[in-house]
C-alpha cells in the first residue's frame, strides 16, 4: 500500500491498495487512518431514514426519561455522548441507530412509496 499526501495529524491523504483503488482517509493521533465518508455522497433515502430514526429515538428517550446507563443495559457500547451528539444534529449510521432503537424498545417498520410520486413531492417542496 502506498500513500500520497501529508502525514500530519488530521491531514487527508489517499492510500493506494494492491488492486490499484484509491481510498480517501484521514490520519488520527494514534497513527490510525479513518475513512472519510462525506454526507454529500449519502443518498437522500438514507439521510431521511437516519433523521427519522434519530427523532424517534430522542422522543422515546424524553418520553420515558431514559438515562444512558439504562440504555447500556441492552446496548453495552452506548455512550453518554451519543445523546448530546444526536441532539446537536449528528447523523449516525443506520446500523447504530437500529441497535439503539431495539435497545429502547422501538421497532421501526419501513414502507415503500412510488418513486415518481415521491420525486414530484420533493420537487414541489423545493
Amino acid at each position: 500500500m502506498t500513500y500520497k499526501g501529508s502525514f500530519a495529524v488530521g491531514a487527508g491523504f489517499q492510500s493506494v491498495d494492491s488492486d490499484g483503488g484509491y481510498h480517501k482517509t484521514r490520519r488520527t493521533k494514534l497513527g490510525r487512518s479513518i475513512p472519510i465518508n462525506p454526507d454529500k455522497n449519502r443518498c437522500q433515502t438514507s439521510t431521511r431514514l437516519c433523521e427519522t430514526l434519530t427523532a424517534a429515538i430522542l422522543d422515546r428517550i424524553d418520553d420515558f426519561q431514559l438515562s444512558p446507563t439504562e440504555i447500556q443495559v441492552r446496548y453495552p457500547t452506548f455512550r453518554k455522548g451519543y445523546l448530546a451528539e444526536m441532539k446537536a444534529g449528528t447523523l449516525f449510521g443506520e446500523k447504530r441507530l437500529m441497535a439503539i432503537c431495539e435497545a429502547i424498545g422501538l421497532f421501526p417498520v419501513v414502507s415503500f412509496v412510488d418513486t415518481t410520486r415521491q420525486q414530484a413531492t420533493v420537487l414541489q417542496a423545493a
